[in-house]
């Protein structure tokens, strides 16, 4: 017999819902809300990578470098793919640039695309650089953010894997609530 305290998901998924936005998009939070309030397992890649080497994403990036990072994510996901039932698989913002990784996600997954246009992406990672005091505003960016771009580039290498989504929910001027609320509409048609 069940435990009271036994969790017991709202729904279960036959494959991952995956969730990919740029380092703007609030994508770790919206994935936490998500899998807290439909009782999904929540799988966050950057932190099963963290796991794995012992360290965070910024110190393996800064001490093992760019490529490092990228094997140890690729592991993690192949792992994470294969974990049932399905659950909120959260992607960081470079995942899908290895064509590996896409086309495993877009096989195994229901991809959805967390959109920021270029100004409200470069002025979200403003925001979040003042309120952190960072000198970084990505580990891959060892610099201090003062111009859109400088976010350019990074916006541009990714827009292409966002567009790529089968799902995409805007951003912008929305309330978390209201992103996680259309979230749950379309895993719910699934």
């Amino acid at each position: 017999m069940p435990d009271y305290y036994d969790p017991h998901p709202l729904l279960t998924l036959e494959r991952h819902v995956a969730l990919v936005g740029l380092v703007a998009a609030d994508t770790q939070r919206i994935g936490h809300q998500l899998a807290a309030l439909t009782g999904l397992t929540l799988i966050d890649l950057e932190r099963r990578v963290e796991h794995e080497a012992g360290r965070s994403v910024w110190e393996i990036v800064f001490h093992d470098g760019p490529r490092r990072f990228r094997e140890l994510e690729r592991r993690c996901l192949a792992q994470a793919l294969f974990e049932k039932p399905g659950a909120v698989l959260v992607l960081g913002d470079g995942t899908l640039l290895d064509e590996a990784s896409r086309q495993s996600v877009a096989a195994a997954t229901r991809l959805v695309a967390l959109q920021r246009d270029l100004p409200n992406c470069y002025w979200r990672l403003q925001t979040l650089q003042r309120r952190r005091a960072q000198t970084c505003w990505h580990p891959f960016f060892p610099e201090l953010l003062q111009s859109i771009d400088q976010v350019r580039p990074f916006y541009q290498e990714r827009q292409p894997t966002l567009a790529a989504a089968r799902h995409a929910v805007q951003l912008a001027g929305r309330p978390t609530y209201d992103v996680v609320r259309q979230l749950m509409e379309l895993i719910a048609q699934d």
